[in-house]
């Protein structure tokens, strides 16, 4: 089996990533119907001197050669003005959106996935250009796969939030390219699975010019015979000197039956960088819920309590009171 995201040193082939070349996984993703009314096409892509796919990296076989040969439909989204409203982009079954943010420009991105088990997106950040993007994947019954990458010029700065909550057999792959000089991104990703789930998550950061900083962090709950994988990545090139990054996973066992894969991939080329890691995996144990459950809360309620705060973390830095309450919610 090719190794979908990791390097060829892990050797690892998870349930999930031996899935991906059946039939029901294509079926999954190729069905539904496409308004494709509100979509720039290929000839707009064009004047930007874009073309579709070309930031996709080797690391995504096989899916990137399967996403080449289905999607037809690309949405073209240039943003020339900073706006503090976030931008809802709607995904849509075998859409792939180009992002292009100008040099200065300030703006947030909603991808709003609820009941979407596809999305797929390149993003362009001119200089010093200022992007939140906020992932939501929620309550995708069959099958959910999302796939970003993002390059940043000098002075850019992107924040992602990706939040994956009622979802099933999840798939994500999310890398940041800076290759401008002081460029920043930040990842938080928070998965909370459900009974009999398998996820694979990766997050990287390629660091790829001077003096860049970025930091991802990742919150991952797992119960029930569940089964989460978890890659983060730092790359720092050879003219990634004065990086400063810090990759952190946090996981969280409900119970004995869940598997929980954490894993730190640092690939480092050059000297004077800082480049941490660290990874916590802890399980929900009786003794934890004593101090709640010996003052009238049911173990049920207790327990809802403690994957609220431990989750919490995660996404409140998102700041925007609906998308918190949504994710509230889903919280079980």
């Amino acid at each position: 089996m090719t190794q979908v995201f990791l390097k060829p040193g892990f050797q690892k082939v998870t349930k999930m990533q031996s899935r991906l070349g059946a039939t029901n996984f294509k079926d999954v993703l190729t069905s539904g119907k496409i308004d494709a009314g509100d979509f720039e096409f290929v000839d707009q892509i064009a004047n930007l001197s874009l073309s579709p796919f070309e930031l996709f990296s080797t690391k995504l076989n096989p899916l990137t050669e399967f996403v080449k040969q289905n999607v037809t439909n690309f949405r073209l989204v240039h943003i020339t003005e900073s706006s503090d409203e976030p931008i809802v982009i709607e995904v849509k079954k075998l859409v792939h959106t180009i992002v292009v943010v100008a040099e200065n420009i300030k703006a947030q991105i909603i991808f709003d996935g609820e009941d979407s088990c596809f999305a797929s997106a390149e993003i362009y950040l001119k200089k010093k250009a200022n992007l939140k993007v906020i992932l939501l994947q929620l309550n995708c019954v069959e099958f959910n796969f999302s796939c970003f990458r993002t390059k940043l010029e000098a002075g850019a700065r992107i924040e992602w939030f990706l939040n994956y909550f009622a979802i099933t057999n999840a798939y994500s792959f999310v890398q940041n390219w800076l290759v401008g000089e002081q460029a920043k991104s930040d990842i938080h990703l928070v998965s909370a699975s459900k009974a009999n789930e398998v996820s694979d998550f990766f997050a990287g950061n390629c660091f790829d010019a001077k003096n860049c900083k970025g930091e991802i962090w990742a919150k991952g709950v797992a119960q029930g015979k569940s089964k989460m994988s978890f890659v983060g990545e730092i790359e720092i090139t050879l003219k990634g000197g004065g990086t400063d990054s810090y990759l952190k996973e946090d996981v969280l066992m409900l119970d004995a039956t869940s598997k929980i894969e954490a894993v730190p991939s640092l690939e480092i080329k050059t000297n004077d960088v800082k480049a941490g890691h660290g990874v916590s995996i802890a399980r929900l144990t009786d003794d934890k819920l004593f101090y709640l459950t010996s003052r009238g809360i049911s173990t049920e309620e207790a327990k809802k309590l403690v994957l609220a705060g431990f989750l919490r973390d995660g996404f409140s830095k998102i700041k925007l009171p609906e998308i918190i309450a949504k994710l509230d919610a889903l919280i079980d």
